[in-house]
C-alpha cells in the first residue's frame, strides 16, 4: 500500500476505521482497566518492550466528529481548556494540597505557556523509592507543533519529579477525513520520530517508542463514537495500583472538560 502525504502508510487510517466499527480484542490476553461514563479502556502487556498497550472505545455524548477532531487537534485550545493546565489532581492526599496548589499557581505564573498534569498520592512504595506528598506528579511540558517538510511535527516534554530526567516526545501527526460506507470518520494518527530540528536535549530522556491512533464518528445523535490505541515507552514500570488510580479519578474528569470544551470551541460551527 502506498504511504499516505504525512508518512502513515493508507492502511493505517483504514484500519483504524476497521477498529472503530468492529473492536479487536479476541486472541489477546486484553485486559478491562476501567469503564465510566461510557468509555472502556482496556490494556495490553507487550511482551517485547515489556510495558503496556492500550485500546479506548466507547461514545462521547453532546461532542459531534467534526467539532470533537478539531478541538484535539489545537493544542493551543487544550492549554486553555484543560483542567490539568490549572493544576488539578487526580489522585487524592490527606493534608499539604493546598500549599501544593498554591505552588502549582506559582508555577503556572511563572512559567505561561507550558503544560500541567497533577497527579497526587500518599506514600507508596514506587521501586527503590518511596513517594511521599513531597513527589506529587507534576508535569509541566512545553507543547507545541510546527511544519517541517510537509509533516506536522509535535514536540512535547515532560517534567516529573517521580521520573528524573524529565522525558520528551516528538511525534509527527497527520489527521485524515474519510468516507466510509457512506459515514464521514475523522482518522488522527501518530507515531514517535527523529527529526534533525528536534535534537535530543542534555538531561532529557527521549521517548523514542510512541504510537497513537484515534478514529472518530457519529454515534448517530449529537455524539461521537470513539476508538483510540495508544502506546508509549517511558522506560520506567507504573504501579498498577497508582495506574487505577489516576484513571479512576482522571478520566471522567477529563470526559467532562472535553465535554465543556466542545461546547466552548471559539470556532465552533
Amino acid at each position: 500500500m502506498a504511504r499516505a502525504a504525512g508518512g502513515f502508510r493508507e492502511e493505517q487510517f483504514w484500519e483504524a476505521c476497521a477498529e472503530l466499527k468492529q473492536p479487536k480484542l479476541a486472541g489477546a490476553n486484553w485486559e478491562l482497566l476501567m469503564e465510566a461514563m461510557g468509555i472502556c479502556v482496556y490494556r495490553l502487556w507487550d511482551q517485547d518492550t515489556r510495558v503496556y498497550k492500550y485500546k479506548v472505545f466507547g461514545t462521547l455524548k453532546n461532542c459531534p466528529p467534526a467539532l470533537l477532531t478539531d478541538v484535539y487537534m489545537d493544542l493551543d485550545y487544550r492549554k486553555q481548556w484543560d483542567q490539568h493546565v490549572e493544576g488539578r489532581f487526580l489522585g487524592h492526599g490527606k493534608g499539604g494540597h493546598q500549599k501544593i496548589q498554591a505552588y502549582i499557581l506559582a508555577i503556572k505564573e511563572q512559567e505561561r505557556g507550558f503544560h500541567f498534569h497533577i497527579s497526587g498520592s500518599h506514600s507508596p512504595s514506587f521501586g527503590s523509592q518511596r513517594l511521599s506528598m513531597d513527589h506529587v506528579l507534576i508535569t509541566c511540558g512545553q507543547l507545541y507543533e510546527r511544519e517541517c517538510n510537509g509533516q506536522t511535527v509535535v514536540y512535547w516534554q515532560v517534567k516529573c519529579p517521580m521520573l528524573k530526567p524529565n522525558r520528551d516526545y516528538v511525534y509527527v501527526r497527520e489527521r485524515r477525513d474519510l468516507d466510509v460506507e457512506g459515514r464521514k470518520v475523522f482518522v488522527v494518527l501518530a507515531q514517535s520520530i527523529s527529526h534533525s530540528q528536534f535534537p535530543e536535549r542534555s538531561g532529557v530522556v527521549r521517548v523514542t517508542q510512541c504510537e497513537h491512533r484515534l478514529a472518530i464518528t457519529s454515534d448517530g445523535r449529537n455524539g461521537s463514537k470513539v476508538f483510540m490505541y495508544y502506546f508509549d515507552n517511558l522506560r520506567v514500570q507504573i504501579p498498577t495500583w497508582l495506574l487505577k488510580r489516576a484513571l479512576k479519578n482522571g478520566v471522567p474528569e477529563f470526559l467532562n472538560n472535553l465535554e465543556k470544551a466542545c461546547r466552548n470551541y471559539p470556532r465552533r460551527y
